[in-house]
C-alpha cells in the first residue's frame, strides 16, 4: 500500500512539474498563425546600437502555409527609418514580433536584392517545439571529461555524419571536413534567387587579415555564415552589460574567442524560465544537436547595403550553449557549459616582432574547428611576417586527446607565397582532428593544440624538374640507376642518382616510376580496427623531405582489418567481395612505393619509363 502511495505521490509531482513547466514556456502569450489576418498592425524588437532592444513597427501583408514542412510563414512590413533604407538585415533573425500584445514568432527571412523592407515571419509555435527538444542523454557539450573514453553512437549532427576522411588512403587537411560538409548541405544564401531565404548570418571577425577572410568567405558562406572585418572579441562586460539573455536582446555564437574572434551574431526571440532560449528563426548551420559557445552581444551599427545590409557586432559576455541546430531555430541553453579546443600559437624564426604567442579558443566542431584553426594560425603567422616571400617551416605540434595523452607530431615544408599560404593546411594536426572527431570506435574530445611553428627566410626548397636512367631497358628484379635533376634559386643544379627497384612481376612490361613529395602521395591503409591504429597511420605519414616513387602493378588488392591482400585476381576479388567475412573492404590499384630521403623538402613531380625485359624463362623457351 504504501508503495502504491509514493507512486502516486511521485506521478502527482511528475505532473505538477510538467504543468509548472508547460506555464512557465508561456509567461507572455502566444499567438498561433490562425489568428493572423493582413492589415494586423504591431511591433518587432531588436538592437540597433548597443545592447537594449528597441521597437519598430510591424504590418501584416498575408500568410504563406507551408512555407517549409509543417510550418508557415508570415510576411510582414517594417515601416522604420533605419528599415527603410536597409529593408532586410543579417543579425536582424531572431528579433520578436508582437501582435495584440501576443508573440507572433520570429523575423527570420527575405528576399535577396529585395527593394523594399518585407520580412518573413517563422512561427513562435515551432520554435517553441525546438526549445522543448531534450538533448540526447550521450550529448558531449564538454561539461565532463572521460578518463577512459566510451565506444561511439550514432551522429548527432550531419558533421557527425560526414564519410570518414582516411578511406582514399590521403591524409586529410585543414578543408576536408568543411568541404564534404559543403558537398552534403545545399547552399542557401549562394547565387541570385527570386524565393525568400534565411537572412544570413552575419559572421563578424576580428584579428584576421583580408586574405584569411577571404578564404573563410569561400568555404563558409555556402553554409550561411558570410564572414565581415568587423571586429567580434569585444571589449568585454562591464558595469553596463546585460547579465543576462532578454527578448529582443542581440546574441553572438562564438566560434572563435581569444586573441582572434569570430562570432554569428542573431536576435533573442523568447527567453524562458527554465534557462533555455531561441533565437534566428532558422538554422545557423542546419546540424541538430551541437555544443557553440554563445554570449550576450553589443551592436555598433546597422550596415546598409544594396548586396547585403547587416548588423556590426560583437560577443560583450559569454554566457551559455547552443544546443540544437533546427529549421526554425536555434536553442541555447545557459545552464550548460561548451565545448571549445584552446589552442596556442608560438611563432618562432622572425625577429624584432611586437608578440610571438597567440591564445585562442575554437568552438569544437568537426567541420568548422580545423579551418577556424587554420584562420588562427594564417592570422598569427601573417601578422608575425607579412613578406610575400618563399619561407621553409618546421611545425612541431602537440595534441593533448581526453583519456589518450598528448600525440606529438613535427612537420617540415615551404610557402610560397608568405606565412598565410595554403601548405599549412596540410600539417598533420589536422589529420589528428579527423581521427578524433570522425573515428568510429570511440567518443573522443581534444582537450589542448599548441603550435610551435619556426620560420627560415630563403629559397631553400628543392624543385624536382627531371628524371632520366642510363639505359631505359631493364632486367626484372634489377636495381636501376635513376639520375634526378633538382633545381635550388641562385644555385647550379643538384643532381643525385639513386637506386630503384624493378619488381620481378613485372617482367615484359613497360612500366612508368612516378615520382614526387611523399607527403603527397597516398598510402594503403587496412581497416582499422582501434582508435590507436588511426594514430599511428598519422604518426608514420612521410614527410615533404623524402621522395616517392611509385610504379603501379597489375591486379587490385583488398583492404582488410589492419592489413592488405595485394595482386589478386579479379576472380578473387569477386569471391572475396560476396564472402560475409570481407564486409567492408574495398578494392583498389596496387603499388609498390619506395620512399627517398632528400634532407630538404622537395615540390614538383616526374616520371621515368622503363622497359622490363621477360623474365629468363620465358626467353629460354622462345629460343
Amino acid at each position: 500500500m504504501s508503495r502504491i502511495v509514493s507512486l502516486l505521490c511521485l506521478a502527482i509531482a511528475l505532473g505538477c512539474f510538467a504543468s509548472a513547466t508547460a506555464v512557465a514556456t508561456e509567461r507572455i502569450p502566444m499567438m498561433s498563425v490562425d489568428e493572423v489576418r493582413p492589415g494586423m498592425r504591431g511591433y518587432g524588437l531588436t538592437v540597433f546600437r548597443g545592447t537594449e532592444p528597441e521597437r519598430f513597427d510591424v504590418e501584416v501583408i498575408d500568410v504563406v502555409h507551408r512555407f517549409r514542412p509543417d510550418q508557415d510563414l508570415v510576411l510582414i512590413r517594417t515601416p522604420h527609418p533605419v528599415l527603410d533604407q536597409a529593408h532586410i538585415v543579417a543579425g536582424m533573425s531572431g528579433s520578436p514580433i508582437f501582435l495584440e500584445g501576443k508573440l507572433l514568432g520570429a523575423y527570420a527571412y527575405g528576399w535577396p536584392f529585395g527593394s523594399e523592407p518585407v520580412a518573413g515571419v517563422t512561427p513562435i509555435a515551432n520554435m517553441l517545439s525546438e526549445m522543448r527538444r531534450p538533448t540526447r542523454p550521450d550529448s558531449f557539450f564538454g561539461s565532463r571529461v572521460a578518463s577512459v573514453l566510451p565506444p561511439r553512437s550514432g551522429p548527432r549532427s550531419v558533421a557527425d555524419a560526414l564519410p570518414f576522411g582516411f578511406e582514399s588512403g590521403e591524409l586529410p587537411d585543414a578543408f576536408t571536413a568543411i568541404r564534404n560538409l559543403r558537398d552534403r548541405v545545399a547552399p542557401r544564401t549562394t547565387g541570385v534567387t527570386a524565393g525568400m531565404v534565411p537572412a544570413s548570418t552575419p559572421l563578424s571577425v576580428g584579428g584576421l587579415p583580408d586574405d584569411v577572410v577571404a578564404m573563410l568567405t569561400r568555404e563558409l558562406s555556402p553554409l550561411g555564415l558570410e564572414p565581415v572585418q568587423a571586429g567580434g572579441a569585444g571589449r568585454g562586460a562591464d558595469a553596463t552589460t546585460p547579465t543576462s539573455f532578454v527578448d529582443g536582446g542581440a546574441i553572438a555564437v562564438q566560434v572563435v574567442r581569444g586573441d582572434i574572434a569570430m562570432s554569428a551574431i542573431g536576435t533573442v526571440t523568447y527567453v524562458d524560465p527554465s534557462g533555455r532560449l531561441v533565437a534566428f528563426g532558422h538554422p545557423m548551420l542546419e546540424q541538430g544537436e551541437l555544443g557553440l559557445p554563445t554570449a550576450i552581444g553589443r551592436i555598433a551599427h546597422v550596415m546598409s547595403s544594396i548586396q547585403r545590409s547587416f548588423k556590426v557586432g560583437e560577443a560583450v559576455r559569454p554566457l551559455g550553449t547552443l544546443i540544437h541546430d533546427r529549421q526554425s531555430a536555434i536553442v541555447i541553453d545557459t545552464h550548460r557549459q561548451p565545448a571549445t579546443v584552446p589552442i596556442t600559437i608560438r611563432i618562432r624564426g622572425v625577429e624584432d616582432v611586437p608578440r610571438t604567442e597567440w591564445n585562442v579558443e575554437i568552438a569544437s566542431h568537426r567541420a568548422m574547428t580545423p579551418v577556424l584553426t587554420l584562420a588562427a594560425i594564417q592570422a598569427a603567422l601573417k601578422s608575425t611576417s607579412a613578406d610575400q616571400t618563399e619561407l621553409a617551416f618546421t611545425a612541431h605540434t602537440e595534441m593533448q586527446i581526453a583519456g589518450y595523452g598528448t600525440i606529438a607530431l613535427d612537420d617540415e615544408g615551404v610557402t610560397g607565397g608568405g606565412a598565410s599560404s595554403t601548405p599549412l593546411s596540410t600539417l598533420r594536426a589536422f589529420s589528428l582532428f579527423e581521427v578524433v572527431y570522425g573515428n568510429p570506435f570511440v567518443e573522443s574530445r581534444i582537450e589542448r593544440v599548441t603550435f610551435d611553428i619556426e620560420f627560415r627566410f630563403g629559397r631553400t626548397v628543392l624543385t624536382l624538374i627531371d628524371a632520366r636512367v642510363p639505359d631505359p631497358e631493364v632486367e626484372p628484379g634489377e636495381r636501376v640507376p635513376v639520375i634526378l635533376t633538382f633545381r635550388r634559386f641562385g644555385q647550379p643544379d643538384r643532381v643525385q642518382v639513386v637506386e630503384l627497384e624493378v619488381p620481378e612481376r613485372l617482367a615484359g612490361q613497360t612500366i612508368r616510376f612516378e615520382l614526387k613529395p611523399a607527403n603527397t602521395v597516398a598510402r594503403p591503409i587496412g581497416r582499422a580496427e582501434s582508435f590507436a591504429e588511426l594514430i599511428d597511420y598519422v604518426r608514420s605519414a612521410h614527410p615533404a623531405t623524402e621522395l616517392a616513387a611509385t610504379v603501379d602493378l597489375p591486379g587490385r588488392s583488398l583492404a582488410f582489418p589492419s592489413t592488405i591482400a595485394e595482386d589478386l585476381p579479379p576472380s578473387a576479388i569477386d569471391a572475396l567481395m560476396l564472402a560475409r567475412s570481407t564486409e567492408g573492404s574495398s578494392p583498389f590499384a596496387v603499388q609498390t612505393i619506395s620512399y627517398l630521403p632528400m634532407g630538404a623538402v622537395i615540390v614538383g613531380t616526374t616520371s621515368v619509363e622503363l622497359h622490363v625485359a621477360p623474365a629468363r624463362s620465358n626467353r629460354s623457351l622462345v629460343r
